[in-house]
C-alpha cells in the first residue's frame, strides 16, 4: 500500500505477532541514542492477517518500561512535507498525521487530547502539530552538528517553534552546543536578539538569544550565525545579549547529518 502506520514504545504484542517473529531473524540492526543511553534497534519482517478489532499489542501500564504510545504514519501518494533535512530514515519526508486516517469519531476524540505535559491543548492548526518546521535559506528547522553521526541524539539541534503553542519559539539542543534541553522564548520580527529562526538569514549578522522561560539556566545565552545554507554556527555563553556578541567556541552544524 502507499501508506503505513508504525506503533513505538509497545510493551507487548498479542500471541499471532510474537508467535510470527519468533520465526524470523533480524534483518538489520542499527544502535543509537546519546552519551547517557544507547539502544538496538532490529528490524523484523512477517506477514500475519489480521482483522478489525483484533489485538496488535499492549503499551503504557504500571508494570510497562515507558508510559507513552508513539504513532508514526507514512503516506508515499502525497508529496514530500518539505522537510530538508532527510537522514538515514528517508520515508520521514512522507510522515502525516495518522489521526488523519482515524474514523471522524475516534479522530475527534483523540485531536482534543493533543497537547503538553501542563495538560495545555493545542488550538492552533494543524492540531496535530507541524513536523516539518525546516525554512530553506534561514536558521529554522532541524540541524546536526558535523562530528556527529545519523542516529546520534546529541548532535541535534533544533531551532523551531513549540509543539502545543507555536508563538513560542524554541532552541532544541540534543548536546554538543550546550547539555542536553529545550530553552524557549517569545520570537520578535525585528533585531538582532531573540529573533525568530524564520527571519535569520546568511547575511553576517551574529544573532543572540537570551532570558528564556521554562529552563533552569536563565543565566546563559546562545549566539547564533547562519553562515550559508546548509551551515549555522550555535555557542552558548554566560551572561545576556547586552554583552559582545563574539564566538569563542562555536559548534559546527549542518543540514544534512554526516
Amino acid at each position: 500500500p502507499d501508506w503505513s502506520l508504525k506503533f513505538g514504545h509497545i510493551t507487548g504484542v498479542s500471541a499471532p505477532l510474537r508467535d510470527a517473529l519468533a520465526e524470523r531473524e533480524a534483518g538489520f540492526c542499527n544502535e543509537y541514542g546519546d552519551a547517557n543511553a544507547r539502544y538496538e534497534y532490529c528490524s523484523y519482517a512477517a506477514d500475519v492477517e489480521l482483522a478489525a478489532g483484533d489485538l496488535l499489542g499492549t503499551a503504557g501500564g504500571p508494570d510497562g518500561t515507558s508510559a507513552a504510545l508513539d504513532l508514526w504514519m507514512y503516506d508515499i501518494s502525497l508529496a514530500p512535507n518539505g522537510l530538508l533535512s532527510v537522514d538515514e530514515y528517508s520515508d520521514t519526508i512522507y510522515t502525516r498525521c495518522p489521526l488523519d486516517y482515524f474514523t471522524d469519531e475516534l479522530r475527534n476524540l483523540q485531536r482534543r487530547l493533543l497537547g503538553g505535559w501542563s495538560w495545555q491543548t493545542r488550538t492552533v492548526e494543524p492540531i496535530c502539530g507541524e513536523i516539518s518546521q525546516d525554512r530553506a535559506g534561514t536558521a529554522q528547522g532541524n540541524w546536526y552538528a558535523e562530528v556527529s553521526g545519523p542516529g546520534e541524539w546529541d548532535g541535534h539541534l533544533a531551532l523551531v517553534h513549540d509543539n502545543v503553542d507555536p508563538t513560542i519559539a524554541v532552541i532544541a539542543v540534543g548536546g554538543m552546543a550546550a547539555d542536553f534541553g529545550l530553552w524557549s522564548f517569545a520570537p520578535v520580527d525585528a533585531g538582532s536578539i531573540n529573533r525568530d529562526s524564520a527571519e535569520i538569514t546568511a547575511d553576517g549578522t551574529v544573532f543572540c538569544f537570551h532570558r528564556f522561560s521554562a529552563t533552569p539556566d536563565r543565566g546563559r545565552r546562545f549566539l547564533v550565525e547562519l553562515v550559508d545554507h546548509d551551515t549555522l554556527l550555535i555557542e552558548q555563553q554566560p551572561g545576556i545579549c547586552a554583552d559582545d556578541s563574539t564566538f569563542r567556541d562555536a559548534t559546527t552544524y549542518r543540514r544534512q547529518p554526516s
